[in-house]
């Protein structure tokens, strides 16, 4: 019996002598670093002296990073799924031209980006000078941004746009901005967006309207303070061939610098069931070379009213020299417009008899005529096709010289 326990005891000591053996082998060699237990405070200078970084979740931490300042990135920087970074008051990440932020969560390990106090606006955000194409932001959450200003522009916003810039944006939630949950208030900037939400910012998409196309209609813009994706108009226009999408929130186009009115140098169609909200003075401007073809159905008309609800609270649509058989405003809503101060004439201005189209339309609060047609002798315009109008507290119905 004696040597019986002494056999049993010789194999226990070998068996756990060739375990811890194994052990201390796999630690020796194993490239993984051991979890740290605090969160990676990222200095200033962290992308310059890390070229190529990639950021990493620690499933042991309740945050991966901490950002202290607006970290300038001039390389290309990739963000892992899980990843949670924490940024202190007004820090934020800024891609310069040389840079790319590849920010790749995923349904399961979405990425996030949040402030250290959960207060709207409580850091910058993300600002893109990249022109990019590796700039990318998948399944990332990005809240409490919008607070500090990036440049002397002024320019804020959870995700800011700048110039040139590139990115791609898909399946994200941009949240609690105090300012701009998307602000791309430049030209030229190359988006593609789908499938992302804009909740609990102050306005969730500042857009100038050169990027009309741009705006995703399989995105969600409900749930902030102020629901509508903001127009700023462009002096170039719309030159181009540009889709109107209807969206679940109005368009509110705004009275910036010096350009009220979206002037139209190509076609432009607007979808069924798209409004437009128009602050003082603004309206559509359809020049020789474009088109406006607003056609709505019973169902799902086309609305142009004004921000403000009351009679010549915005200015009109004028159609200039256009001959385009496009020029069409069928199951259409004008409501509160006349009044710029320029051309009171009428909710629907035409010049030099254009071509127009204008069926089951209904006019209601306009301050002067419904529709206009100049100069002397072009009323009627013979290039003018009218059926089934309806007003409604109008000054006038079809006026002209």
């Amino acid at each position: 019996m004696k040597n019986k326990f002494r056999n049993h005891a010789l194999r226990f000591i070998s068996v756990s002598l060739l375990s811890l053996a194994i052990i201390s082998c796999k630690k020796k060699n194993d490239p993984t670093p051991e979890p740290s237990a605090e969160p990676i405070t990222l200095d200033c200078s962290y992308f310059k002296t890390n070229p190529k970084a990639v950021l990493k979740h620690n499933p042991e931490l309740a945050v991966d990073y901490i950002v202290t300042c607006k970290m300038e990135i001039d390389d290309d920087v990739t963000i892992e799924p899980g990843t949670i970074i924490s940024f202190q008051e007004n820090a934020g990440f800024e891609i310069n031209d040389n840079g790319s932020l590849a920010s790749n969560g995923t349904a399961v390990e979405p990425v996030t980006f949040t402030g250290v106090t959960k207060t709207r606006g409580y850091w910058a955000g993300v600002i893109f000078y990249s022109k990019n194409s590796k700039n990318k932001l998948s399944y990332t959450r990005v809240e409490y941004a919008g607070g500090d200003k990036f440049n002397s522009n002024n320019d804020r916003g959870a995700i800011v746009l700048y110039g040139e810039a590139s990115l791609k944006m898909d399946h994200c939630h941009i949240t609690n901005s105090s300012t701009y949950g998307l602000n791309a208030n430049y030209n030229q900037v190359n988006m593609t967006l789908s499938n992302n939400t804009y909740s609990g910012n102050d306005v969730p998409v500042t857009i100038v309207s050169d990027l009309i196309n741009m705006i995703s209609s399989t995105d969600s813009y409900l749930g902030n303070t102020n629901n509508y994706v903001r127009l700023v108009n462009n002096i170039s226009g719309i030159n181009v061939p540009t889709v109107m999408r209807k969206l679940d929130v109005s368009y509110k186009m705004e009275y910036v610098s010096t350009v009220p009115l979206l002037e139209i140098f190509s076609d432009m169609t607007i979808e069924p069931g798209v409004i437009i909200e128009f602050s003082t003075s603004t309206g559509l401007y359809v020049k020789q070379t474009g088109s406006l073809y607003a056609v709505g159905t019973n169902q799902n008309p086309v609305i142009f009213r004004g921000f403000t609800k009351q009679a010549g609270s915005w200015g009109n649509i004028t159609y200039e020299f256009t001959n385009s058989v496009k020029n069409q405003l069928k199951n259409v809503k004008i409501q509160h417009a006349g009044g710029d101060p320029t051309q009171t004439q009428g909710a629907v201005y035409m010049w030099a008899e254009p071509t127009l189209t204008i069926e089951n339309v209904e006019f209601s609060d306009i301050l002067p005529c419904a529709v206009y047609a100049a100069p002397s002798g072009s009323n009627p315009n013979i290039n003018l096709t009218t059926n089934n109008l309806s007003y409604i507290n109008c000054g006038g119905q079809m006026c002209g010289d």
